[in-house]
């Protein structure tokens, strides 16, 4: 029997309304998880990242063991600060799944924590929350989303043996065609657990000598969108380098082994090994130009062949607030890139990254964008993290752009990305596979915030997004979807912050897991309070 429309019982809002104030708004900006606190320590390599992102692109700790490894600072010091926060959304579309358009009143309360304990050989650091949301005319089931996200960076011996963890839980939505309206009334969201393990040896000999030896094994679960299988995804990295910084002249030295698998039956293995000699030139002390040559050996599934691979870097510093990093390689799936660009300063930040790689288990993390990031939009593009899972090996070509300028009483921020991914497929290889997961993605954010005065301040958003199928079953299935949100937002006191805002969400697809009260998309109304202890 399909339900029939309600109208939301005047006392059921009140009651609402009157427990917001007791509950206390938006954690960030409510339909992103905000990420780790803004401490470096940490922030572990993505995974299946190249190690070592040195002065000149060679031999150094990432970023999670580059904080354990510094020198002994101040005591030991532990942060912690706990909140809650609760908001209170007026929905005018909160079933589109049963096939009828009904308004009913959300209710999200949200308790989280978030954590730091910085010293000489440890570095733990996170937030974990959890959600609990009560739809008060019942057009849906109460229900609870965790989320996590926890680093860990340790030094095990002084200037030689590391230890780098981190786990994610990431409410996330399984199918990359869905909606996707705001966390708190969306009952698409499902948690996504993921988690990285990643022992190594770094040393430096002296001022220009440096080895380094890693292991990162990563392990993900994961829900396929096209069976809704749940699976389980397996990645290890390898690699052991030596690098020679230069004055004039220096070189590296690298050997890399990467391999992924996954409990699909269809599923690709893909692994690689590859051998590579850097030479580095610096003309300048912030300039520094590499050449590369090397072997590797590929085998996705019972296909192995061993190419020549070649290539260049440039790394430029021109100054304290500015770096550009560039790396093009002849690889055996074609020409392969990496490039970085970041600029920071008191009133401007912008971030451009690329990238051309094969991999089936490579997903943006959100905690990569920048200060000033406007969005719910990852880097590199894509409509949301969960749709760049895949049970075959993909060839991804990536780009994003990201600006931020502050002035004394605007910011404006914006964010673009681009992600192409395509089914591998190697020279001879007799098992085709599906291109039902080869996608096109395209988004884009801008953002403005106004300061009203000390306390208050005016936020409007926009944000855009496209996927599309390229082949298979999904060949010209696509979705759109466009949403515009206005807030204000007043601090009420040191530990108190009000909000109160709208928004509006646009859809267009012929996606057939859409009903066509998908399309209606949204328009919601909503208030609360976050108080911090």
């Amino acid at each position: 029997m399909r339900p029939s429309r309600r109208t939301l019982r005047p006392t059921c809002l009140a009651r609402a309304l009157l427990a917001v104030p007791m509950l206390g708004c938006a954690f960030g900006t409510w339909g992103q998880y905000s990420g780790a606190p803004g401490a470096t320590p940490g922030t572990p390599a993505t995974p299946g990242a190249s190690a070592g992102t040195g002065a000149f692109g060679g031999i150094a700790a990432p970023s999670a063991a580059a904080a354990a490894s510094a020198p002994a600072g101040p005591p030991p010091a532990t942060h912690i600060v706990l909140a809650i926060d609760s908001r209170l959304v007026h929905t005018d579309n909160a079933t589109p799944d049963l096939g009828v358009k009904q308004s009913d009143t959300v209710l999200e309360v949200q308790p989280s924590i978030v954590f730091e304990r910085r010293g000489p050989r440890i570095t733990l650091s996170g937030n974990a929350a959890i959600s609990s949301l009560s739809y008060l005319n019942d057009s849906q089931p109460s229900r609870v989303l965790p989320r996590a996200r926890i680093d860990l960076a340790s030094k095990v011996i002084e200037d030689w043996a590391y230890f780098d963890a981190w786990y994610r839980i990431d409410p996330t939505f399984d199918d990359p065609y869905a909606t996707r309206p705001e966390a708190a009334t969306s009952y698409k969201l499902e948690p996504r657990r993921r988690y990285g393990l990643s022992p190594y040896l770094m040393h430096r000999f002296n001022e220009l000598d440096s080895m380094l030896a890693r292991v990162d094994y990563t392990h993900a679960r994961i829900t396929d969108f096209l069976t809704k299988q749940v699976r389980t995804t397996k990645g290890l990295d390898k690699i052991v380098s030596y690098e020679r910084a230069p004055r004039s002249f220096g070189l590296q030295i690298e050997v890399k082994a990467h391999d992924e698998s996954d409990d699909f039956t269809q599923g690709q293995t893909l692994s690689t090994r590859e051998a590579r000699l850097w030479l580095n030139w610096q003309p300048q002390p912030q300039l520094v130009l590499g050449i590369v040559g090397g072997r590797e050996k590929t085998s996705l599934l019972a296909d192995t062949p061993t190419d020549t691979l070649y290539g260049g870097r440039v790394t430029w510093r021109p100054d304290e607030r500015s770096n550009l990093r560039v790396t093009v390689e002849h690889r055996y799936f074609g020409n392969g890139w990496d490039a970085v660009y970041a600029h920071n300063s008191a009133t401007t930040t912008i971030g451009l990254q690329a990238s051309r790689t094969v991999s089936s288990q490579g997903i943006p993390d959100n905690g990569v964008l920048p200060p000033g990031s406007a969005s719910p939009v990852p880097v590199g593009g894509g409509i949301n993290p969960s749709a760049l899972y895949s049970v075959v090996a993909q060839l991804r070509e990536s780009a994003g752009f990201q600006a931020a300028l502050q002035g004394r009483r605007n910011r404006i921020y914006l964010q673009v990305g681009y992600l192409k991914q395509q089914a591998l497929q190697m020279a001879g290889q007799t098992n085709i596979p599906d291109p039902s997961y080869d996608t096109e993605q395209k988004s884009a954010s801008l953002g403005w915030d106004y300061k009203l005065g000390p306390m208050t301040t005016l936020t409007v958003i926009g944000d855009g997004s496209r996927i599309e199928g390229l082949g298979g079953s999904n060949l010209g299935r696509y979705t759109t979807q466009y949403s515009l949100r206005v807030e204000g937002t007043r601090t009420l006191s040191p530990h108190t912050t009000a909000t109160i805002g709208a928004r509006r969400l646009t859809v267009k697809s012929n996606s057939t897991t859409l009903t066509s009260v998908d399309l209606d998309g949204e328009q919601a109304i909503y208030a609360g309070l976050r108080y911090r202890f």
